[in-house]
């Protein structure tokens, strides 16, 4: 493993024009670790340790070494490739980031990858090259001890031991940045390791949050030669004592700035600290298009239709990425669901509860048949091959809320097909470990279920709040300082053009390379018109937060049902695995609209997008309750002016049409009124319009919000 201590030069080449351009020389000290592939695999707990060895590097005191204190650097900084062994997203390299802050006392320890596709751009790569030209010059032997071994035995480990030892010698005579390279053999055994409890580390991210939370177990270092070193070395306490469960709960709480996993982004440095970017960086995956897609599909389950819009700017994504990625994340939950539904019915035969793996495949070969796969594939394979009875079919969930525990400690005990099934009844996300599938269970069974993804509709509404507040600071400081700065390579690499000036983020998306996307900001978004870019996301996100249940919102309760029952106005109706039947469409939330209503009977009839020319009829108050129906986002949203629009002195706008403009000299369109008067009573208004100061116009205020014939445009306070 090559490690590149990085060092930034910054040279001025031109001021003119208001413009700065700086050329940027990226070098520093190159150090890499030589390990035997076959005996030391890379894994995460080799690479943390042989930071250890790193450390005590005579050459690479001055890399750690603070000059003013004379101690160890209180801040690292890592940049990786995203690999398995050092993915920023890893709970596992997480936990050592906070190890590895423990132990050294660092104030902070961050890192960070680069994007997918884009770890070319990552300064250790020049240093590859470097070696490479090296290694090609050279010609090295796998038998330079023993012409005769097999693979894995001591032969062959000094073979390439010796072979080691050559290319440590070529490589030590090669130079980066004017500096020769720092190359020595990694640490070998797991005997030489500071830390080897890969397997206790690992057996405590598998336990549940409550097993976690009352977890006491410790770890120390070893007590080898490495170790007395450093604490001699940097002034550590030799004799310290880890705990898994405090390294944990320094994650959950207080470590998100220092380990939490991000993404490189291309504003200019100097930008960035005027900015002031607290927002940014208290908002986890910020800027992360899969993290906020992951989000939106937990929360929206009637699919992505109303957000397209807002996500495209948020994510930086087109909507065909969007749409690509729904349908990519589905279909993964489809195949895992199906292969969850097959082991829970393998996993009914005896061979399956009486035998453990290894006897199974034992079993298959004595049988004379495939030993692959996992546990209940053998099953599946030895009852065919043995004409045994297949299990009975598995009993289907059939939507009875009642006959579920009432504690989600006997929920947890349910197979995880089982879960998923219910949630999948009732359409809910079934993605997630077993723990967060009880939680669901458990909350939709105490009728509870707008609190089911509560975290991420928060997170989601905290990513746009960062975005707005990002965009409107860097808007208010480019009206400041407007000077534009441009970065160059001193030593630049002959090559077709990888970012674009003006749009840096659009160039750098690896899939609008390869797919000829180019993204359209929207036309006039200024600071004023801001929030109208995200006002579709932020309306949908009211479906989900329950404030249109009865409980939740007394208040409103009249308005909704008057809104409901209004002729014209955008629904939502749930449609159960009972009503749809075999008719292949999926359960969930569809949009329609009102066509009539019976006051009699207080009922509606709904003609719905997906399914045109066909009536349904629904019950308003009875559906409304029992949560079967309630109002499209667009109506939602004017609804919640219905009280601004109820006061006297409020500026609104109003539509007139042509038909209610007869034997007068105006024109259909959009005029400015204000609300003169209020009757409560009716829930109508007189507005006085500000172009025609001798006209005063009455209008029920409910069915012209609804039907867009009538919004707010000043607020009185």
């Amino acid at each position: 493993m090559t490690h590149l201590f990085l060092n930034t030069d910054l040279a001025l080449e031109d001021n003119t024009d208001n413009k700065y351009i700086y050329s940027v020389r990226r070098t520093g000290k190159a150090s890499t670790l030589l390990s035997l592939s076959y005996f030391e695999p890379q894994t995460v707990q080799r690479v943390y340790n042989e930071l250890f060895l790193l450390l005590i590097n005579p050459a690479l005191d001055e890399c750690f070494r603070n000059p003013k204190t004379g101690r160890l650097k209180e801040h690292f900084v890592f940049i990786v490739d995203n690999g398995p062994s050092e993915a920023p997203s890893s709970p596992l390299v997480r936990m050592w980031l906070a190890r590895i802050a423990r132990v050294l006392k660092l104030k902070s320890v961050t890192q960070k990858s680069f994007a997918e596709y884009h770890s070319k751009r990552n300064p250790v790569e020049r240093v590859h090259a470097v070696h490479n030209r090296a290694l090609s010059n050279e010609v090295f032997s796998s038998k330079g001890i023993h012409k005769h071994f097999e693979i894995g035995d001591e032969y062959h480990l000094e073979n390439m031991e010796h072979m080691a030892k050559e290319v440590e010698q070529c490589l030590a005579t090669t130079q980066y940045g004017g500096k020769s390279c720092v190359v020595q053999r990694g640490l070998g055994k797991q005997d030489n390791f500071v830390f080897d409890d890969e397997l206790q580390l690992v057996t405590f991210l598998g336990k549940n949050e409550c097993q976690k939370n009352l977890d006491d177990n410790l770890y120390k270092p070893i007590q080898n030669d490495l170790w007395k070193e450093i604490t001699m070395l940097w002034d550590l306490d030799e004799n310290m004592t880890g705990s898994y469960r405090n390294d944990y709960q320094i994650l959950q709480n207080a470590f998100h700035e220092e380990a939490d996993p991000g993404e490189i982004h291309y504003l200019p440095l100097e930008k960035m600290e005027k900015l002031d970017t607290d927002v940014v960086d208290e908002t986890p995956g910020a800027f992360l298009p899969s993290k906020i897609l992951e989000l939106v599909i937990k929360v929206f389950r009637h699919g992505l239709d109303q957000v397209l819009s807002s996500l495209c700017v948020l994510c930086w994504c087109s909507e065909e990425e969007i749409k690509r990625f729904e349908d990519e994340f589905r279909n993964k939950l489809d195949t895992s669901f199906t292969k969850e539904k097959e082991r829970a019915y393998w996993s009914q035969d005896d061979l399956y509860k009486k035998n453990d793996k290894a006897k199974l495949q034992s079993l298959c070969k004595k049988n004379g048949i495939s030993s692959d796969g996992i546990k209940h594939e053998c099953v599946k394979r030895l009852v065919k091959k043995l004409n045994r009875n297949p299990p009975p079919v598995l009993e289907k969930y059939d939507g009875k809320l009642f006959s579920l525990p009432n504690y989600v400690t006997e929920i947890a005990k349910f197979s995880v097909y089982k879960l998923r099934e219910i949630l999948r009844f009732h359409n809910i996300l079934d993605c997630g470990t077993k723990d967060e599938l009880a939680i669901r269970v458990g909350t939709l069974r105490a009728g509870r279920t707008h609190l089911v993804f509560q975290n991420e509709i928060h997170a989601i509404q905290d990513i746009i709040n960062a975005t707005k507040t990002l965009i409107r600071r860097q808007k208010e400081h480019h009206l400041t300082d407007p000077v534009v700065i441009h970065r160059i390579r001193k030593f630049l690499t002959p090559t077709t053009a990888s970012l674009n000036m003006i749009r840096p983020r659009d160039s750098a998306s690896a899939s609008a390379k390869q797919n000829g996307k180019r993204l359209e900001v929207p036309e006039e978004v200024t600071l004023e018109t801001l929030d109208e870019v995200f006002r579709p996301i932020e309306d949908e996100l009211l479906v989900y937060i329950g404030v249109d249940s009865v409980e939740n919102a007394p208040e409103i309760v009249a308005g909704l049902l008057d809104a409901i029952r209004t002729v014209g106005v955008r629904i939502l109706a749930r449609w159960s695995k009972e009503e749809i039947g075999d008719s292949g469409w999926k359960t969930g939330w569809y949009v329609g609209s009102v066509l009539k209503h019976n006051k009699e009977r207080d009922t509606i009839e709904v003609e719905f997008d997906t399914e045109a020319n066909v009536i349904y009829t629904y019950k308003v108050d009875e559906d409304v309750k029992a949560n079967k129906i309630r109002l499209a986002q667009s109506t939602k949203r004017s609804i919640q002016d219905y009280e601004e629009v109820c006061q006297v002195g409020v500026v609104v706008e109003v539509m007139l049409e042509e038909d209610e403009l007869e034997d007068t000299d105006w024109t259909s369109g959009w005029y400015t009124a204000e609300v003169q008067a209020v009757d409560y009573d009716d829930g109508e208004v007189d507005l006085f319009f500000l172009d025609k100061l001798d006209f005063v116009y009455n209008i029920p205020v409910l069915p012209n919000l609804i039907t867009g014939k009538l919004r707010l445009k000043e607020k009185l306070f």
